[in-house]
């Protein structure tokens, strides 16, 4: 496993220093949890995306030189520059069950798409239950089955050993569909003139508004 490695920081830095940092690759980030006292550091932002990447969510943070299992629990991400902004680290305990939110990825080619159908992730994160060293990065979903207009519902997916749905998800929530796209039939314009009329003849025969109230 991959191990994070962290720099101490300040508190009470201005925003104008931490926007400086920022800019240099540095990420504001905490870690807390039973049996730990609340710590705050900088991590790499380059760095934390290339474990994140490999391990997923749970991996080992190194905060003044220990190493702590740790789940990247809350991330914050700007919603103007999409930039990383900060991260929460929450403790860990082997051996202890912990929930995790992880992104969804489909394994496999569903047939559906030969006969038209394109393959759709509708629902992009699950949250799970399980102890860590069980937990993985990714939540599965084999496809090698989905046919066109088909879908598969979380109650579908098998689901790995130790690891189980948290209790607010719904089984019965669709994951992944395979659909063809609709064809919508266009409707005939209304003609402006009926056969053998003219259209100033159409206009002449409607009734007016003004002339249904006068005598």
């Amino acid at each position: 496993m991959l191990v994070l490695k962290t720099q101490p920081r300040e508190i009470g830095l201005s925003k104008g220093e931490l926007n400086k940092l920022r800019k240099q690759g540095k990420v504001p980030a905490c870690l807390y949890g039973a049996g730990v006292k609340n710590e705050n550091f900088f991590i790499d932002k380059v760095e934390y995306e290339k474990i994140f990447a490999k391990e997923g969510k749970i991996f080992e943070t190194e905060v003044a030189g220990k190493k702590h299992l740790t789940n990247a629990k809350e991330v914050q991400i700007s919603p103007v520059m999409h930039d990383l902004v900060h991260v929460s680290f929450v403790k860990l305990r082997k051996g202890e069950k912990t929930t995790v939110v992880i992104p969804v990825q489909t394994l496999g080619t569903a047939p559906g798409e030969d006969d038209g159908g394109n393959v759709a992730i509708v629902y992009e994160k699950v949250k799970i239950d399980g102890v860590p060293s069980k937990i993985p990065s990714y939540f599965d979903v084999d496809i090698s089955d989905l046919q066109a207009d088909g879908s598969i519902q979380l109650k579908d997916i098998k689901l790995p050993e130790g690891i189980e749905l948290h209790e607010t998800e719904d089984p019965e929530q669709t994951v992944v569909n395979c659909n063809r796209p609709s064809l919508k039939e266009e409707e005939p314009a209304e003609e402006a003139e009926t056969e053998g009329e003219t259209p100033e003849a159409v206009e002449a025969a409607a009734p007016s508004e003004e002339g249904e109230e006068q005598s």
